[in-house]
């Protein structure tokens, strides 16, 4: 028989908090963190206020993150089913997924008589071929009812013709 001990009241921003294969159950942290890893959770909720290092979802299975204060990046990484649920304050961070299906950011309403809005995160991209530069461009893709839209990417990663395979470091990952 092990018994785990008990956290502590309130948080401090020296502080990791590191959550490892939890089904079934919510955890609120308290007090600002440094950083926050959910890893390989299944139907698993946080309630976190300020993150400074940033928060990391990884191999998870319907979680969902709260955040009640700033965060400047959270990282979704094999994961189904997440759902990021931001405040005013976390509106900013920069969000990087890999190999997630069914990413949902939930954003706070913009006037009191509206309610929060859901914003789909792409899971498709197309890359074209462009003769004339000897690049590839790639683009996410957004599908609307029937009809399938590409829309215009933030970021473009490209890589010459003749490189056979590329290297592009883009936000800590190589392509």
């Amino acid at each position: 028989h092990h018994t785990s001990p008990a956290p502590p009241a309130q948080c401090e921003v020296k502080h990791s908090v590191y959550v490892y294969k939890c089904e079934n159950s919510v955890l609120q942290v308290k007090g600002k963190v440094n950083k926050i890893t959910v890893d390989a959770c299944k139907k698993f909720s946080i309630v976190c206020n300020t993150v400074v290092a940033g928060i990391e979802v990884i191999d998870g299975n319907g979680v969902k993150v709260q955040l009640t204060g700033a965060v400047k990046q959270i990282q979704v990484d094999k994961c189904s089913g997440t759902q990021l649920i931001m405040n005013e304050e976390s509106l900013d961070a920069e969000i990087i997924s890999a190999k997630c299906d069914s990413l949902n950011v939930i954003v706070p309403a913009k006037s009191a008589d509206e309610d929060y809005k859901e914003h789909a995160i792409p899971e498709q991209f197309v890359s074209t071929y462009d003769a004339a530069t000897g690049k590839y461009s790639t683009v996410s893709m957004a599908h609307a009812a029937s009809l399938s839209v590409a829309k215009t990417p933030k970021y473009f990663i490209s890589f010459p013709y003749s490189a056979g395979i590329g290297t592009c470091a883009c936000h800590g990952f190589v392509f």
